[in-house]
């Protein structure tokens, strides 16, 4: 199936990844965390959800919960052994995205270090007890099985089967599942342009997606349902008053804003110097005009754009030295302001809940003094 992989090479992939999943063991901290426990626990008591039985001060409305999964493991995970268990499995997610995306090219060791700790540092602040762990680590993987295939370093039997793995997951824990399909139509489109030896498969990928799609709780519901949430979140009240739909350079200078702008520099680079997989360069064309546009699409934008960079086989030995040099340098500074609390209370190291985020104190010493009135 898989050609073997140098055991030297694993060494490009062990610092990206090894960042990454430091810099995700922060207390959970999220806005939205409460809620989405409180919906696995509904979810266990009563089943998928149709409605929302939570209103109290309207008719009930459609509740389609896309995350049912997700929300299901965290509940049990936080409930059965604690909120560390629910952060080091979402670490583990985003471990698995980047090193899958790093490791669906030919990159040399220097290069794999610079371009994947690039991604660590833009993505930093995105990596959180969030379903958008389980988008993160299922794009990785959908990435490397693409580029395994293009690569003839996969069977398209086994690719199928993983992409429907991936997919049926997919849409199960998140509505950004919709990258699988409209991915697999891409790569059919340039497959056609570039009158590729492997246009079946890609068409049968993108079927394989669309069918897969449709074993969710809702069916056809489920399905258009990303079409509705985009409906709602860029038309109407939540237009300008989520933080994570903003722009990511309305939010201010950072790191991650300066690491999301070198991993533009370099797909642009390799680009221009017609390096690479097109169908990746494609990607990473496209979850770059979503990044811009929401800072909550830079994770995408990433991993493209790591896998991307990959697969334009760098080597020159010199310079990849000393962009790994540099690269292991701003990995360890961009570790040590994140340790220290640099940017604000929710990038606090831990594994456990941060309370001062949900008020849990005085919610604790008002159950325990029943206070009248």
């Amino acid at each position: 199936m898989l050609q073997p992989m140098s055991r030297r090479a694993w060494l490009g992939w062990a610092v990206p990844v090894l960042v990454v999943a430091f810099l995700s063991m922060r207390e959970i901290g999220s806005a939205d965390f409460w809620w989405q426990w409180a919906a696995g626990r509904h979810i266990l008591e009563n089943g998928i959800p149709w409605f929302d039985a939570w209103l109290t001060t309207a008719e009930p409305r459609p509740w389609i919960e896309m995350r049912w999964l997700y929300c299901v493991g965290l509940y049990l995970s936080v409930e059965s052994v604690g909120p560390w268990l629910a952060i080091v499995c979402a670490a583990a997610l985003y471990s698995i995205g980047l090193a899958t995306a790093l490791t669906s090219g030919r990159a040399s060791l220097g290069w794999s270090v610079g371009i994947g700790v690039a991604a660590a540092i833009a993505v930093g602040r995105r990596l959180s007890v969030r379903p958008e762990a389980f988008t993160f680590a299922l794009l990785g993987l959908l990435l490397f099985v693409i580029a395994r295939v293009r690569q003839g370093k996969l069977e398209a039997k086994w690719a199928l089967v993983w992409i429907g793995l991936i997919q049926i997951v997919w849409a199960n824990t998140h509505a950004l599942f919709a990258i699988g399909p409209f991915f697999c139509a891409l790569w059919f489109i340039v497959e056609v342009l570039q009158r590729g030896s492997r246009l079946r498969v890609a068409v049968a990928a993108f079927l394989v997606t669309v069918f897969c799609s449709f074993i969710n709780p809702y069916g056809i519901t489920g399905v258009l349902y990303p079409l509705t949430l985009f409906g709602e979140l860029h038309g109407g009240a939540y237009t300008g008053n989520i933080v994570e739909l903003k722009s990511p350079f309305a939010m201010g200078f950072s790191p991650s804003l300066v690491a999301h702008l070198l991993l533009a520099a370099a797909t642009v680079y390799c680009a221009f110097r017609k390096r690479g997989d097109l169908l990746l360069f494609v990607f990473a064309a496209a979850t770059f005009y979503l990044s811009i546009t929401a800072v909550r699409n830079v994770p995408l934008f990433a991993l493209c754009a790591v896998a991307y960079f990959v697969s334009c086989a760098w080597e020159a030995p010199r310079a990849s030295r000393v962009v790994s040099i540099l690269a292991s340098s701003a990995a360890l500074a961009f570790a040590y302001l994140f340790a220290i609390g640099t940017w604000s209370i929710e990038d606090r190291l831990g594994l456990t809940i941060n309370e001062s985020r949900y008020g849990l104190v005085a919610a604790r010493a008002l159950v325990e003094e029943k206070p009248g009135g």
